[in-house]
């Protein structure tokens, strides 16, 4: 996901994988929870993850650009 490894802090505890950081994009979040979800072992993933732009906004704002 070209993530600084050091962005991202992941603990396990009983197949439960808690993420915290903050990462660049908004829309990030649903990806990496995602991928996480899909290593072999993990039983529930909890997201602490923040972002620093909330892209989903720009991407609302440049559908509206072409609204009439």
């Amino acid at each position: 996901m070209w993530i600084d490894p050091l962005t991202v802090r992941v603990s396990v505890h009983d197949g439960i994988v808690t993420l915290a950081g903050q990462l660049e994009r908004k829309s990030l979040i649903p990806m990496v929870v995602h991928l996480t979800q899909t290593v072999p072992s993990v039983v529930e993933v909890v997201s602490q993850l923040t972002y620093a732009l909330d892209d989903d906004r720009l991407e609302r704002r440049r559908q509206r650009m072409w609204l009439p």
